[in-house]
């Protein structure tokens, strides 16, 4: 247990450098608008055009023969699970599957997710000609997997790494501001509702007032027409107001 520990950090220590070495490549980052989506093949989940407004999306990439890829359904499913009624899908691209043929890798995909069954527990695609992977893996400087970006409600990349290195915090706090979006959204409406009711009642006080003003105006001016032929009757108005790693290169 200790030698793969140690394995696995190694591991992790050759990911950062070569990532810091990356970093002048790196063109999609933190804060970008996410690249398009362009799957070929739904494998499991519905079907994902774009990404919506007011939503959050996890796009991972992996691959079938990619251990610390499967090493982490688990836990991807757990956060599907965890986020199902808070507007968050997750999108599992395949982007570098092995085989003789795109049909040979598209069966490999099929055959693996339908045996995890229930244990894969969100979206799934694949992506053929690797599309995907060339809009996102490479621009940000992503040469290992599994890689995961996180998507914010407003289209935008908010998170990139490994899943299970920071992925967690990172999706409850986009969650969390989605959330604070969507209740600064509903306010106004709230307000005018509310103002809606002060307004009858202001009017209804209002209107009160004004009775009692004019009674009392009009018993003012009849006693000043007792005293005087020649007053005059005025009104007034007023104005309301990364763990393990594995190489997307295909060693064929």
């Amino acid at each position: 247990m200790l030698n793969r520990w140690m394995t696995m950090s190694a591991a992790a220590l050759v990911v950062a450098s070569s990532a810091v070495a990356q970093d002048a490549k790196t063109t999609l980052k933190v804060g970008d608008k996410a690249p398009a989506l362009s799957v070929e093949d739904w494998v499991k989940g519905k079907k994902v055009e774009k990404f919506e407004s007011g939503k959050v999306y996890v796009v991972e990439f992996w691959a079938t023969w990619c251990g610390p890829c499967i090493e982490g359904i688990p836990h991807l499913t757990e956060l599907q699970k965890e986020y199902k009624d808070k507007k968050v899908t997750i999108l599992s691209i395949a982007s570098s599957e092995r085989g003789a043929d795109n049909n040979s890798k598209l069966k490999g995909v099929e055959n693996f997710v339908k045996k995890q069954g229930e244990k894969m527990g969100y979206t799934v695609g694949y992506d053929s000609d690797r599309s995907m992977s060339k809009d996102w893996m490479t621009p940000a400087g992503r040469s290992t997997i599994p890689s995961a970006f996180l998507v914010g409600s407003d289209g935008k990349i908010a998170w990139i790494g490994h899943p299970a290195q920071g992925l967690d915090e990172s999706l409850k706090k986009a969650v969390e501001a989605n959330k604070k979006l969507g209740a600064a959204h509903s306010e106004p409406t709230t307000v005018a509702s509310n103002n809606s009711k002060d307004s009858k009642t202001m009017t209804s006080s209002d209107h009160a007032s004004s009775s009692q003003s004019n009674s009392s105006s009009q018993s003012s001016s009849q006693k000043d027409s007792k005293h005087s032929s020649d007053s005059k009757k005025s009104s007034d108005s007023q104005k309301k107001t990364e763990s393990g790693s594995e190489s997307t290169k295909d060693p064929r």
